[in-house]
């Protein structure tokens, strides 16, 4: 997940943005917080405040996590999934999941973008899940669907009032549970450094 921080020093030329909270355009970095599967801090990378979190993920993020989990002889071992990301919408691009899929054999677990239909109530069914370490009860329903041209996993949550949250994932090992386990319990970053700070 990436983050604004202010910078607050005078030597660095850095671009400026808008910060809601402070109402100015300040100068700023932007951080890129990666969290392990228990959703604690496993690396931060710093970037320029326009950088896309896709050039981060590929340039940054994918090197630091090869050498800090030493899984180099994993990939030369042909494991079908190296590793799995999990983020918001802001790195959307079902061309650049299958690319790193394809590259890397780098699995993605996202929420699916422009979704402009309903799938039937009636193929939900209930399912528990863990977010966070407690078990919750959510109605899910998955489906093959193809996005760009390209194959996607997707699992849809059947919440109050009929509205309906679409994750997509390129990891074929991962059950439908697990999936939706994953996407929600990604909060769990936030709140670590919202209450450590």
């Amino acid at each position: 997940d990436g983050h604004v921080r202010v910078y607050h020093g005078h030597k660095a030329n850095l671009t400026s943005k808008y910060v809601s909270r402070q109402k100015l355009c300040l100068a700023a970095t932007t951080e890129f917080w990666v969290n392990d599967d228990q959703g604690m801090p496993y690396l931060v990378v710093t970037g320029e405040l326009s950088e896309k979190l896709q050039e981060v993920i590929l340039t940054l993020i994918i090197p630091q996590i090869l050498t800090l989990a030493q899984i180099q002889n994993r990939k030369e071992k042909n494991e079908a999934v190296l590793f799995t990301l999990v983020f918001d919408r802001e790195a959307y691009s079902p061309s650049f999941f299958m690319d790193l899929w394809k590259r890397f054999k780098i699995a993605v677990v996202t929420y699916r973008k422009n979704v402009k239909d309903n799938w039937d109530e009636k193929s939900f069914k209930p399912h528990q899940i863990q977010v966070i370490g407690n078990a919750v009860n959510k109605l899910l329903y998955e489906q093959e669907v193809i996005l760009d041209g390209y194959p996607f996993r997707e699992v849809r949550c059947l919440g109050v009032g009929g509205h309906q949250t679409a994750i997509i994932t390129t990891n074929p090992e991962i059950n439908m549970t697990t999936i939706a386990s994953k996407m929600f319990s990604r909060w769990s970053q936030e709140n670590f450094f919202k209450y450590m700070t």
